[in-house]
């Protein structure tokens, strides 16, 4: 068996060459696209960054990066100004408050990465930018990249395909002269359950059902209760859960 030895090594970008001699010959081997690791001579790059909505409140970041280790550190704004390297490590938007979601993804090979988990504590109906920056273990940070726009889905907007009919009733006082009181409901068609019969009145196609209505005049907004719809802290909304 002949042996083979080492002359000399050298890293350029993504590619790796060694010189080498077996015995009377010397020959040059390269590696292509290379994952860099510790050694590298360049910082990361990423590139297409994505985001999109997971339910009403949460959001899906993607990104790619063309290095193997250290870790992506990513932030969710409602702007689509990117913020420093250093504002997205701290969790912060380009102004330098908190951003609306903050996390980072461990990295151990070039690819495409995902948040997971999910980020979370968004508002609905609202539209946010994933932000995202790749610092690789020799403490090199890499550029930084966006999404496009995606939307939280609002109160009332789903994905199981059935479709609600808003209904209201008005009940006159006994002199006819003004409505003591409106109802609001609705009917719901192309549930995945079905509707009451016979003696039973509860219906199953209105349990995960949340409406909101708009009285159009809008007013004061409460903020003493937190964890809700941004819809159910506004008093000129109506809600309710059939």
């Amino acid at each position: 068996m002949a042996r083979a030895d080492l002359l000399s090594s050298a890293l350029n970008g993504s590619t790796f060459a060694a010189t080498l001699n077996f015995g009377a010959q010397t020959d040059t081997i390269e590696i292509s696209n290379y994952a860099g690791g510790a050694g590298s001579s360049e910082p990361p790059i990423l590139s297409a960054a994505s985001g999109v909505a997971a339910g009403s409140t949460g959001g899906v970041g993607a990104v790619t990066t063309d290095q193997g280790d250290g870790a992506i550190a990513w932030v969710v704004t409602q702007s689509a100004t990117q913020p420093s390297v250093q504002q997205i490590k701290n969790g912060q938007d380009h102004t330098g408050a908190d951003a609306s979601s903050s996390g980072s993804i461990s990295v151990n090979f070039s690819g495409t990465k995902n948040t997971s988990p999910a980020a979370s504590g968004l508002t609905s109906d609202t539209t946010y930018f994933f932000h995202f920056v790749h610092t690789n273990s020799a403490a090199q940070d890499s550029n930084v990249v966006s999404s496009a726009a995606f939307v939280t889905p609002g109160i009332g907007v789903g994905t199981g395909g059935a479709v609600a009919q808003i209904l209201h009733r008005i009940n006159k006082a006994n002199q006819r002269c003004a409505p003591e009181a409106i109802q609001f409901g609705c009917t719901v068609a192309g549930a995945s359950v079905s509707e009451p019969s016979g003696r039973n009145m509860y219906s199953e196609t209105f349990h995960d059902l949340v409406y909101v209505w708009d009285f159009g005049d809008p007013g004061a907004v409460s903020d003493k209760v937190v964890n809700l719809p941004a819809a159910w802290n506004d008093f000129n909304k109506g809600h309710g859960k059939f």
